[in-house]
Parts: structure tokens; C-alpha cells; sequence
């Protein structure tokens, strides 16, 4: 049985539908949706959009939490 590391632990940010969402992988591959963001896609700049329809990776709730700073107003 593998250990899981803590470096395969991630938080990604990412469009669904017309909102933006924040996933947590532990690890094991799949991902579950832990909410819902007040980020309004269509307002965002091309690059941003761009950018949350591939997903924005962050490795902890710190940078998490910066990343949602950054954007939600």
C-alpha cells in the first residue's frame, strides 16, 4: 500500500458551467468539489478565463486562499 505524500495533495480552481469552483484531490486521483466561488467568470479577463477553464493548481490552503483573495471582490 502506498504512503501518500503530502505533495500529491492539490486544490485546483476551476469553471464549471458559469461558476467557478474550488476541487481537493488527496492524492488518490479523483477530485471533490469543496465549494462554490463568488469569482464572476464572464467578468474576468481572457487570460483568467482561459486559465480557471484548464484549471489553477495550488499545492495549499494558503496559496488557496491568496488565489481566491486575488479574485473574489
Amino acid at each position: 500500500q502506498r504512503q501518500m505524500c503530502i505533495r500529491d495533495r492539490y486544490y485546483v480552481v476551476r469553471k464549471d458551467g458559469s461558476q467557478i469552483c474550488v476541487y481537493f484531490s488527496s492524492g488518490s486521483g479523483s477530485e471533490v468539489k469543496l465549494e462554490t466561488t463568488d469569482i464572476l467568470y464572464d467578468l474576468l479577463p481572457l487570460d483568467d478565463q482561459k486559465a480557471f477553464e484548464e484549471g489553477v493548481k495550488v499545492n495549499t490552503q494558503e496559496e488557496l486562499a491568496a488565489l481566491l483573495q486575488d479574485f473574489e471582490s
